[in-house]
């Protein structure tokens, strides 16, 4: 008797793993292009980081780089990093005498819509974010303030409020932008966070220094 020849197609198991496969590789698939999505997003937002940061520390070097030293703000700046600095530009001098020109004044301030509270206040992914300000005082009277930069972290990274130096630089609790000076350097120190799909946030620190001649 001749054996009963096999029906064509798939049995029921036979479709159930295929489809089990199928399943597989399609969540495999997606996993891998939200990942590699991530990724993109991510490296989008590093790269802008890098640029703002260097910026922001090129225009507030170049800032500091005609300050009377005599005329800074808090004046001692060694282990307390200040995210305020109120100073005098030199802008010449007249019978041997310095002229300054108006006070001025850096300062860190919360975001529009932000409270300190540990809570995300504007809904933009961050958490107790800061900006840079410049504002202008002459005959006693404040100009509008200047936004330099946003997005600056609420502490330097590393950082946390404990009266401690938990980054190791020397600084304790020092802000999201700290300003500290030896001698007659003054250095700035600058955390940027930028929020990214997902809850993700990215996080860059920047550090340059400028000599006083004056």
């Amino acid at each position: 008797m001749n054996p009963r020849p096999r029906e064509s197609g798939m049995s029921l198991v036979e479709a159930l793993v295929a489809f089990a496969l199928f399943v597989g590789i399609g969540a495999s698939l997606s996993g891998l292009i939200s990942a590699s999505t991530r990724a993109f997003r991510v490296g989008i937002a590093l790269s802008s980081l890098d640029a703002e940061g260097r910026r922001l520390l090129d225009r507030v070097t170049a800032e500091l780089q005609s300050v009377a030293l005599s005329t800074l703000s808090p004046a001692s700046l060694a282990t307390v990093g200040s995210s305020t600095l109120a100073y005098n530009r030199v802008v010449g001098y007249l019978d041997g005498e310095v002229e300054y020109g108006p006070v001025i004044r850096l300062e860190l301030i919360l975001e529009d819509g932000e409270l300190e509270d540990g809570s995300d206040n504007d809904g933009d992914g961050l958490v107790d974010e800061l900006r840079l300000v410049l504002i202008t005082t002459t005959g006693g009277v404040e100009d509008d303030p200047v936004e330099l930069a946003g997005g600056i972290s609420s502490y330097l990274e590393g950082e946390w409020p404990d009266l401690l130096d938990n980054n190791g630089n020397g600084l304790v609790d020092e802000p999201g932008l700290a300003f500290h000076r030896v001698g007659s350097v003054i250095s700035v120190v600058l955390t940027l966070e930028r929020a990214v799909s997902d809850g993700h946030r990215v996080i860059r620190t920047f550090e340059s220094a400028v000599a006083v001649r004056n």
